[in-house]
């Protein structure tokens, strides 16, 4: 395993939590943050493909992608949309209760981040997608990317490590729509860069709000422990 990945797996649990806490408050915070983000992507998800299909069949003429363009009302679009759903549901089971150690939490965190956004660039994939689903899934990935840097806490070259790892597949699929769709080779690497560059911004905002965030609870932390100290 190479000796950047084996360290980065090897973070304590205060380096996983981004916060200056003790090894077993640290790890019980971040648990915590994940089964939060868990539970409230999942109930997100499902919330907006409730909205999505009831819109639908009460206009059914009015395309899907008019009412929310986070998940359509397609048929062969709703699985996806659930496994994404799943995905998040059972981070929320796995980090609900009971005791994870530091190591696990991040293979959680990284595992349910990417699968999720992977369930979001799929429907691009799907025959018939149009530059609709495309946009759909930059809104969708940014979004996500950005809130769990905001929810989950950590330093922003772990929040830029797994942001990156699940943004990847949506610019490959960028790639492959185009290239389902005739594009010209031109076509196709000038629409993948393009994808790239949009992924970069919401990575580089995501890391930058984990390392504000990060920041904050830093000065709070060392406040509390100074007025702490000034009072004894």
């Amino acid at each position: 395993m190479p000796t950047g990945l084996r360290s980065w797996l090897r973070w304590g649990a205060e380096s996983s939590s981004g916060l200056p806490l003790g090894p077993e408050e640290a790890r019980a915070f971040l648990q915590g943050r994940i089964a939060l983000f868990g539970r409230d992507g999942c109930l997100l998800i499902c919330g907006i493909l409730a909205v999505v299909l009831a819109a639908s069949a009460i206009a059914p003429s009015v395309p899907s992608g008019a009412w929310v363009p986070l998940a359509g009302a397609r048929r062969d679009e709703v699985p996806i949309t659930l496994a994404a759903a799943a995905v998040l549901a059972v981070a929320w089971l796995l980090c609900r209760s009971g005791r994870r150690s530091a190591r696990t939490l991040l293979l959680i965190d990284a595992t349910a981040s990417f699968l999720a956004c992977l369930c979001a660039s799929l429907p691009v994939l799907l025959p018939g997608a149009s530059p609709e689903h495309k946009y759909r899934m930059l809104l969708a990935i940014s979004n996500g990317l950005i809130v769990r840097a905001a929810v989950i806490p950590g330093r922003a070259r772990r929040t830029m490590a797994i942001s990156g790892l699940a943004a990847t597949p949506g610019v490959w699929f960028t790639g492959l729509l185009h290239a389902a769709r005739g594009g010209t080779a031109l076509d196709i690497a000038t629409q993948t860069m393009v994808w790239a560059m949009w992924m970069a911004i919401a990575i580089f905002v995501a890391a930058f709000t984990s390392r504000i965030i990060y920041g904050l609870h830093r000065q709070v932390r060392l406040a509390q422990q100074l007025g702490q100290y000034t009072l004894l």
